[in-house]
């Protein structure tokens, strides 16, 4: 009996250790980014607790191997009115993980007002059910997205893509992957 408490501490201790590590590894993220950003693979996971807002004229740049979870406790987006560069390789690709709640609203990604040419996505995994990216037109006097938001080697699982624009804003897609699961 009395090795069997040992044991029942034992598991106990490796279960808490393992939650202790994962609290602290993750990294919350929400709010506005006030300058310029750097997500890196050593911070991961990267979990959206509140929308996350890229203002003109600041950089957020996710580099390779970085996982970006959006959790099930809200719809939250990344909006992006300055400039993303996601620059994950073959290898170490930049992983968007939607929420798996069914009432979500939001994108993973929304551009509104952004110049495109000074964002790119580059070795992108979307995972869905959450919706992965929205170039919106605004109407009413604020600015229209601008330029062209190039889109490489990024594979698109269960989620899609739309650029929510009469004028159909320019998007290339180069080796682009498309599977609804």
């Amino acid at each position: 009996m009395h090795q069997l408490t040992k044991m029942f501490a034992f598991i106990i201790f490796i279960c808490t250790s393992s939650l202790l590590v994962r609290l602290s590894t993750a990294t919350d993220v929400g709010g506005v980014i006030l300058q310029n950003t750097v997500w890196t693979k050593a911070n991961n996971p990267y979990h959206v607790i509140a929308d996350v807002q890229v203002p003109f004229n600041v950089t957020l740049t996710i580099k390779a191997g970085v996982q970006i979870i959006y959790d099930n406790v809200g719809d939250f987006e990344m909006l992006v009115k300055g400039y993303l560069q996601v620059l994950g390789t073959s290898g170490q690709p930049v992983i968007f993980n939607g929420s798996t709640a069914t009432n979500n609203i939001k994108w993973m990604l929304t551009f509104k007002a952004a110049n495109l040419s000074q964002s790119s996505i580059v070795y992108a995994q979307f995972i869905g059910p959450k919706q992965s990216a929205g170039l919106l037109e605004v109407p009413n006097g604020i600015p229209l997205n601008t330029g062209e938001l190039i889109l490489q080697y990024c594979t698109f699982t269960g989620t899609q893509i739309n650029t929510y624009s009469s004028k159909c804003i320019n998007l290339l897609k180069e080796r682009i992957l498309f599977l609804f699961i």
